[in-house]
């Protein structure tokens, strides 16, 4: 038999730990080391798990949940459903993060975060944030999020709000994801250049002129900005060092010219900062995958995001049963498998090796029975 019914009926996962001590265990290895879920276990319900155990069910939950989102995604590509209806004023940011590996290598997490907007003393807040975190290259990153996306009911929202810095990977993504949405260039980007472009030009001494650029791009029209920097390339002779950083700030300014209308978004009472997107780097990514002397490895690093990702959403009660239904699913495709591969082998046609003899002339020898196991099991006496 290649399953158990009884194991079925009784939803059971893979392994020697209950279903309620699995799902215990996982999440507790979402949120801190592994080392540390079996001291934490042991003292919460008095079950002893080893730290690769808890590596181990983590991990394979992690995994499960990986499988179940991208086949979320193909379905969502091929069927193309109605999207859920969300809140009308939603933001979107996205950014990525750092993450250290095995043999002193480093790679960038990408961390999409979407929020649903309300009205609070007369500026748009953002509540009930959702997360969607992995380690990828930004294409299938891209398509992943449509997963987020449709779930959020980004499609259907009156107003989005995409509040990020000027990557270009960033505007690739929304052009998919909400082509319609309005593109705000993170205040403190923006701001950088300008300061970047100041100091080289003024030195230490640049604070009065970065602070009159700052006030007129927050208040009055960008394009006076955009002239002051066009000034300055003026008067720097053309083997100036500071030229080459100020047409750098100019040329990324100007071409983020409707993204930078900041005195229109304020008095609007949208968001001009990506905070949201920042907190979700640290509080998705580097608070359990940067811890001292961390170093994962590639494989780890996307079930370990995905986990993360639904503990941060407060999405845990909802897709742990899917998690466990899809760790069944693969155990039982792997019994099938192993046992289709087992039916598949030729028999064995190694000759056997001859039986040593059990008498001879009459007389056991060591290899017959009686000299291996008493004939006669004796009787204890009574006390």
């Amino acid at each position: 038999m290649v399953f158990s019914p009884l194991d079925e009926e009784l939803e059971l996962l893979p392994g020697s730990l209950s279903p309620s001590l699995a799902e215990g265990v996982a999440r507790l290895g979402s949120w801190m080391p592994f080392a540390q879920v079996s001291v934490v276990l042991e003292r919460l319900s008095g079950a002893r798990v080893s730290e690769a155990t808890a590596r181990r069910e983590t991990l394979a939950a992690g995994n499960a949940l990986v499988s179940l989102e991208e086949k979320a995604v193909t379905l969502l590509e091929g069927e193309a459903p109605e999207p859920e209806a969300g809140a009308p004023w939603q933001q979107v940011s996205v950014d990525g993060a750092m993450v250290p590996l095995v043999g002193g290598e480093w790679a960038e997490a990408r961390t999409l975060v979407l929020a649903a907007l309300g009205c609070h003393s007369g500026k748009l807040q953002a509540t009930g944030l959702s997360y969607l975190s992995r380690m990828t290259d930004h294409a299938t990153f891209t398509r992943l999020t449509t997963l987020a996306t449709h779930r959020q009911g980004v499609e259907k929202a009156r107003v989005v709000l995409a509040v990020n810095d000027g990557a270009e990977w960033i505007q690739e993504l929304l052009e998919v994801q909400c082509p319609a949405a309005i593109r705000i260039l993170d205040w403190a980007h923006a701001s950088g250049y300008i300061h970047a472009a100041g100091h080289a030009v003024f030195g230490e001494p640049c604070g009065k002129w970065c602070a009159a650029q700052l006030t007129t791009l927050l208040t009055g029209e960008p394009i006076a900005v955009l002239v002051e920097l066009v000034r300055l390339l003026d008067l720097l002779g053309e083997d100036t060092p500071a030229r080459e950083t100020v047409s750098q700030s100019l040329a990324y300014l100007a071409k983020r010219y409707d993204q930078i209308q900041y005195a229109t978004f304020t008095a609007l009472g949208y968001p001009i900062g990506s905070g949201i997107v920042e907190s979700a780097n640290k509080l998705v990514v580097e608070v359990r995958l940067k811890g001292a002397g961390m170093h994962w490895s590639r494989s780890n690093v996307n079930p370990m995001l995905a986990l993360r990702s639904i503990t941060c959403s407060n999405r845990w009660a909802a897709d742990w049963p899917r998690i466990a239904a899809q760790r069944r699913h693969t155990a039982r495709l792997q019994r099938a498998r192993r046992h289709d591969q087992r039916l598949a082998q030729p028999p064995s046609r190694r000759p056997r090796p001859p039986r040593p003899p059990r008498s001879i002339a009459g007389r056991p020898t060591e290899h017959h029975p009686w000299k291996r196991y008493p004939a006669v099991t004796p009787r204890h006496a009574k006390l």
